[in-house]
This record gives C-alpha cells, structure tokens and sequence, in this order.
C-alpha cells in the first residue's frame, strides 16, 4: 500500500503511518496546534490543513479560533475540536460520504444523519443495530424471557389498532385457600421505556380503572411520550411493552413496593429499553422532534478529494491520491464529542444537547439495569449493548475499536453486567453509583431509597455470590439504607458536596426528612439531599473501629427501599473538639483542632448547621429534677440564607454554628498520606457527630473531617487525647 509522503503538522489527518500501515497497536492521535500555524501549514501546500481551515471558515465565517486540536482514530475517524474565545468549544467530523470511494485508506465512511426519530434513516439505524446485535454480538445473547407481573399489548387480537390493552402475565394462584401457591407466569419478549414523567397529568392505572385497562383503551388517551413508545415498539415488530405508570398499580402502596423491588429484572430481562431522552415530561413525546442537525447546524461542508492541485503543492499526499484527482468527496459536519455521547449528570454542564431524561433520579437504575438501549436524543439515535455502543454520526464506532470489549460500555453500566469483580471492585462501583445518582433530581424526597433499590439489589446478589477468606464465609450483603454492612467504615467517609446559598438541606423538620416524612438515619448519604462523594483518593484503607451493631427497620414490601428508622453502634477513639468557622457564618466549611493533637483538620459539614440545647437525661422530669442541659450541633432544622433565617423551630431563630460550637469526633480509619522529605504522613478520616435531641444517649451525624498527622504520632496522641467509647448513630 502506498504511504503519504512526509507528514504535516496536521499528521495528513490521519495516525502514525508506521503503526497505521503495519498493523501495530496504537492508541488515538492527538495534536493541537494554534490557528495561525495550520493557516501557513496550508500556505505552503498541505491540502489537508487546507481542508481544515476552508471547513472551519464554512461554519463560523465571523469569528477566528485561538486553536484546532485533532483526534485520529485507530478506524480512521478524524474528529476536529475548534476553540473559540467567546463560544467555547466546537466539533467537527470529517469523513466521506457513505456512497463514495474513501478519501485515503481508513478515512471514516459516514452516513447523513438522520433528520428526525420518525424518519426512515433513523428506523434504518434501528434495524441496522439490531440485526447486528441478534446475530454477530455474541455478549449479547439474550436471557429466557422473564415477564413483569403486568404489559402493555400494544396488538391486542380482536381490537383495533387504535387500541391497546393492559394485560397480567402472572394467573391468580390455583387455590384461594393457598395464597403463596406458585402462579402461572407467561413469558413474553418485551420492550421497556424509561422516560421522564414530569408534573403533568398522565393515565396511570389506579385500583378503580384497572379492569377497564385490561378490557384495552384508546392510544390517544396516553400521553404523547407513552403513545410514541407503542408506536415504535410495533414498528420494531414486537407486541409488548412495560411502562410503569401503567403497569404498576399507582395507588396501591403494596403493589407499588414490590413491583419497585422488581425494577432491576424488568430491565435487565427487556429485549430492548427504549430512552426517550429528549422529553422532560410525559405528554411531549420524542418521535416528532426534528434533530438539531437539521434545524440548527448547517448542512455539512463538501470539497472535491483530492482537490485540483500542482503535485508541488501537494508534496504531503500519497502517489495514489495524486493519481485519483476529483475522485471523491471529502465532507466535514458538526458534531459532538466524546462529553456530549456521554449519559451522565456530572458533565451535562459541558453538554449542548437538551437531555433532561440524564437529570432524573429514576432514570440512572434504568439505563444501567438495561442489556440493551435505543436512545432517542436531540442529536441523533444510539445503540448501547454490552458489544457495541454505536450512534448515527458513528462517532461512538470510531472510538470504541481501541478498546477492550469490556470497556466498550459506560464504566458504570459495564460494572453492572455479569462479570468478576472483586469484593472492593463492587464496593468501588457501588460508591460510583452513589455519586452518580446523588446529581439527579427526584419530585419525591421519599424515593431517594426505592429509585436505586434496583441497582442495590445487583450488588447485594454480586456480594453474596464472593466468597471471602479461608472458611468461604460469604461476604456481608447487609443493606443499611444506602451502605453496606461489610464496607461500613469507609461507607461511612461519604462527603456533601455543599453548596452555599442554596437549599442544602434535609427538607424539613427533622434531620433526614422530606417534609413531614423520615427519609433515613443520619449516617446514611440518603439523609441529605446534596450531591455526596463516597470514593477515597487512597485505596489502603486501615479501619481504626469496630461495627458492634447496625440495623434499619424497612418500612413496607421493597427489603431496600423505604426505611422508618436505623442505626449503626460502632467502637473506637472519640474525641471532643470544638469548630472553627474561617468565614463567618457562610456554612459550607470548617475547621477542628482537637485540643492536644496539634493540628487543623478540614471539616465538611452534612448541611448547614445550628447550634441547640440538649437535655442530657431522658428521666429528668419523672426523677422531679432539673434537666441538664448541653450545648451541641446539629443539622439545621429551620434554615437561613444571607441575612435573615427563612424559618423558626417552636418560635425560636435557628442559630447558626459559628467558631467554638463543640462536636465530637470519631475516628473511623486511614489512609497512607503525603510524603515530606522523610516525614511520612498519614490522612485520618473522622465522623462528625453531635448530640441527638429526639434519642438521649445518641448521636447523629453533621459531617466528616480529614486531616494528616505524622505516622510515628498517631497512636501516641490517641493514646493521650482520646477514650475508647461505644457510640450509637440514628
């Protein structure tokens, strides 16, 4: 094969040639250069800085870039990144069209793009992708279908197609007399939708309808986001469908707390999930909406390849290039990087494309519970299977090919997927999934435990399926409203991510509350309504406690949903020490030095914080004597912002907790920290408690400190500034 002659600044678009046209492993180039270097590189006859420039010039005629980077694939994808002083960043694909000969070897072939989710470009990329999956994926082989309790057949037999109608899989039991008889259950391939419900008005199915659903209703009576998802589900060719709010008795508390508990086989078992990632409610549908490749970018700019050109102006080009003149098209369009084909919250900021379906709570269990997923986007379709994830722009298909079949997938929905993991690899996904899952918004404070109970029950079966030590003892699966029994300590270093000035806290009247309502204990991340992170930035974690007990008491049918209350009894050094508060009042950050330590630890509170008396005697009254009275910190119950408190507890001003407020500290483990010369340190990582008003003798939890200390000093000062104590967290 005929190589290009010497390369440009711009690597003639294209990688390495050694590693390109030897078959050698590599990864994807990557150059940046300022605007002004390719603008002379074209000068002096590169025709592929030329290509750039010309392209560049195209879509943004008024405004000059302050640089170009260029990412080349292994597959010979070539994506451009322009950086613009006041619009940021902007993407540019370069490939050559579908039904043309490629520009050089490699160069990507791209289809147009379709111009809306209803249009047969798009169904064409469905069955593309689904052809394939089904006959050369073999990850993906299909599981023996297992149907949910309830479906939509959107082709019921003796209806119209204007018709569909709610159908049981599972027959009563044969025997009134035995409740717990097994049922019959039909099994059927199915499509499941995940979607955003919004604060509309939407059908669902209640006690008093749910036999007229089953005699079939109108389609136009759905909402138009449930109405498109029939629709393609038979355009797809298949004849059922699950939707929660119709297949999920909305008013039957039972109903709803088992069929909750069952999320993660409803998706997992779907033939297919489909996302209708483009609607922020259920009545705007997602099949009608023209992409924004077509009612925002420009067409894509095409050039004649190779261009007509003196062979000394094209002194970079391959002997065979020179002979194919005019041959071909050479295309660039805009698009979208590897950020904007991401599905998480933590970079929607960096993204352009509306997905609200990425900020809800319920929606993350669902996109990592589903084998496989059609995403409906504002850009364009994408297919994501535990082979392939795939997208029209083929953005996605260029870069996966460097990767390992394992690492084709989203890091936190491959960690999902059967495979080996380690005990700390499944502890480590787990924190990842928090982290994740705490960006997103609920409409119900009291689902922020029963909208990841799906992927809680993927990780109990993961842990109890590896054995650990010697005697083959199972790992502890024990679920404690968000933690796990056996990772408990490091579990328990979770941090807020506080944000001042806004409504950092528990909602309500109580710590872990939502209104009226107990969300969970104080320990748990679940307590609060922040964004949390869990994951520690040394994994040699050395536990300093020890569990003595910990417990939480569910409330209703989901064994890792809805908790009424809950507690964790540890054993281990407890320490007095008072806040320092640096800013006066702004909350989101302290300091502790506890008194003979001689150091400052950092301390992330939980919430903003109040300072209050607590009656340190739960008798006081029925002994006739007067209670005694302490000082302590908790998290605010009635809270303030800027100058004035937004609310009062029993008539009384919350007190914010300033510079002196007492705590205690508790020393949960550490970690190997910095090196200095040859001072090695430690980082030692605290819970925060203060005092419980409604449990006399207890605590509850108002943040997490961090800190380092020599390592030679570490025991010597426990020894002589702290007590071993046993103490209860509600």
């Amino acid at each position: 094969m005929s190589k290009p002659d010497t390369p440009c600044i711009c690597c003639n678009l294209r990688p390495p040639y050694h590693m390109y046209y030897d078959d050698k492993p590599f990864q994807t180039t990557h150059w940046t250069h300022p605007t002004l270097a390719i603008i002379a590189s074209a000068k002096k006859g590169c025709v592929y800085c030329r290509f750039v420039i010309d392209a560049i010039r195209y879509f943004e005629p008024d405004e000059f870039p302050v640089g170009i980077s260029s990412f080349l694939s292994p597959s010979g994808g070539c994506s451009l990144r322009v950086d613009y002083t006041t619009k940021g960043a902007v993407g540019v694909q370069v490939y050559t069209h579908i039904d043309q000969e490629p520009a050089w070897p490699g160069i990507t072939h791209g289809p147009e793009l379709s111009p809306s989710p209803d249009s047969p470009q798009a169904f064409n990329f469905i069955q593309s992708c689904l052809l394939a999956c089904n006959e050369s994926h073999k990850n993906c082989s299909m599981p023996p279908p297992q149907s949910p309790t309830r479906l939509i057949d959107v082709q019921p037999q003796g209806l119209d197609p204007t018709y569909v109608r709610l159908v049981e899989t599972r027959s009563p039991p044969p025997s009134r007399a035995d409740p717990e008889a097994q049922r019959a259950t039909a099994t059927f391939p199915y499509i499941a939708l995940s979607y955003c419900w919004g604060t509309g008005k939407t059908l669902t199915t209640k006690t008093d309808n749910f036999s007229a659903l089953k005699a079939g209703f109108l389609l136009s009576s759905l909402p138009q986001t449930l109405q498109d998802a029939v629709i393609m589900t038979r355009k797809i060719g298949q004849r059922y469908i699950w939707i929660d709010a119709l297949c999920i008795i909305q008013d039957s508390p039972t109903d709803w707390e088992v069929e909750a508990s069952r999320m993660a086989s409803v998706y997992q078992n779907a033939f297919l999930t489909i996302v209708a990632g483009t609607a922020a409610a259920s009545d705007e549908g997602f099949l009608q909406r023209a992409h924004l490749s077509t009612t925002e970018f420009k067409k894509p700019f095409q050039a004649a390849w190779p261009p007509p050109t003196s062979t000394s102006r094209a002194n970079n080009m391959s002997s065979q290039e020179r002979q194919k003149q005019n041959k071909t098209i050479l295309a660039a369009r805009l698009a979208f990087s590897d950020l904007e084909h991401s599905h998480s919250r933590t970079r929607d900021k960096l993204q352009r494309i509306p997905n609200p379906w990425a900020t809800r709570g319920w929606t993350f269990q669902e996109q990592l519970l589903s084998t496989r997923m059609l995403l409906f986007t504002g850009y364009e379709l994408r297919w994501i299977c535990p082979s392939a994830s795939l997208c029209e722009c083929t953005y996605l298909q260029q870069h996966q090919q460097e990767q390992s079949d394992e690492a084709r997938m989203d890091p936190l929905a491959r960690s999902i997927f059967p495979m080996p993991l380690t005990k700390k690899e499944v502890y480590d996904t787990w924190h990842d999934i928090v982290e994740e899952y705490t960006t997103r918004s609920l409409t119900y404070g009291t689902d922020r435990l029963p909208a990841v109970s799906g992927l809680a029950r993927v990780v109990r079966e993961r842990l109890s399926n590896i054995q650990t030590g010697s005697d083959g003892r199972p790992s502890s699966s024990k679920y404690l409203a968000g933690l796990w029994e056996g990772n408990l300590t490091m579990d328990l270093t979770w941090r807020a991510r506080f944000v001042a000035g806004k409504d950092s806290t528990s909602h309500g009247n109580a710590p872990g509350s939502a209104g009226s309502e107990y969300i969970a204990p104080t320990f748990s991340w679940a307590s609060v309504t922040n964004p949390v992170c869990c994951r520690l930035s040394q994994p040699e974690w050395t536990q300093r406690c020890i569990v003595e007990d910990a417990d939480c008491v569910v409330v209703g049918a989901n064994p890792l949903g809805r908790v009424k209350s809950g507690f964790v009894t540890l054993r281990g050094h407890l320490q007095k020490s008072t806040l320092l508060d640096p800013y006066q009042g702004r909350g989101d950050l302290y300091y502790t030095e506890p008194p003979g330590w001689g150091e400052r630890f950092k301390v992330d509170p939980d919430q903003l914080l109040e300072e209050f008396d607590v009656s340190l005697s739960s008798s006081c009254q029925d002994a006739g004597k007067q209670a005694q009275m302490e000082r302590s910190v908790r998290r605010m119950r009635c809270w303030a912002f800027g100058s004035g408190p937004m609310g009062v507890e029993n008539g009384t001003p919350p007190r914010r907790a300033r510079s002196g407020a007492e705590v205690y500290l508790f020393l949960l483990g550490q970690t190997p920290g910095s090196r200095i010369n040859e001072r090695v340190k430690l980082a030692v990582y605290f819970i925060v408690l203060g005092l419980s008003a409604d449990h006399p003798g207890k605590f509850e939890r108002v943040g997490c400190a961090t800190g380092e200390v020599d390592e030679g000093k570490l025991e010597e000062l426990l020894r002589l500034s702290s007590r071993e104590s046993v103490v209860t967290v509600v």
